[in-house]
């Protein structure tokens, strides 16, 4: 018995070596692909003109400043753009806390808001939730892709992008 084990341990050390090797590699591999992909937002950025609002509602006002009526943008939405800086924080923090309470810890995709709407759509057999962020909801007002599996990576790469541009000014 100890000869056959003699035989055999230069045989499963040198397995066993292989497989290491074997197995450090994939996770390289898979640690330079998650990399990659995590980069490759840097390499497509957005400018401030991808993301203009272009049909805004137009409002009519008398010679006294006072409000006459409001044409509405061709999909009927009562829109115009309020600079950042004269919204109140009270109304931003509202927002967020409203539809995205980890706003400022998860970035443009939330791992675990989606592993729980997909849990929770696996144990349903139907979509009961979703794990849009905010910036994803912004990134599909923007592009308006379809609902399927690839309009929602559209939309993550979107929102992807947009946070890098957010980063970056």
């Amino acid at each position: 018995m100890k000869q056959a084990n003699k035989w055999l341990l230069p045989i499963k050390q040198k397995v066993w070596h292989q497989l290491n090797r074997k197995t450090s590699k994939i996770i390289l591999a898979l640690l330079l692909i998650c990399l990659v992909v995590r980069l490759l937002p840097y390499f497509a950025p957005i400018h401030a003109a991808d993301i203009a609002q272009e049909q805004l509602a137009l409002e009519f006002s008398d010679r006294n400043g006072l409000p006459l009526g409001t044409i509405l943008t061709s999909d009927r939405e009562h829109t115009s753009v309020v600079p950042l800086n004269q919204v109140s924080p009270h109304f931003i923090h509202a927002i967020l806390a409203a539809e995205d309470g980890d706003f400022y810890h998860h970035g443009a995709l939330d791992l675990k808001a989606a592993a729980r709407a997909l849990k929770d759509s696996i144990q349903a057999k139907r979509i009961v939730s979703g794990a849009s962020t905010i910036t994803m909801q912004l990134a599909r007002m923007l592009d308006s892709a379809p609902r399927n599996l690839s309009g929602k990576v559209r939309e993550i790469w979107l929102s992807w992008r947009l946070a890098v541009w957010n980063e970056q000014r």
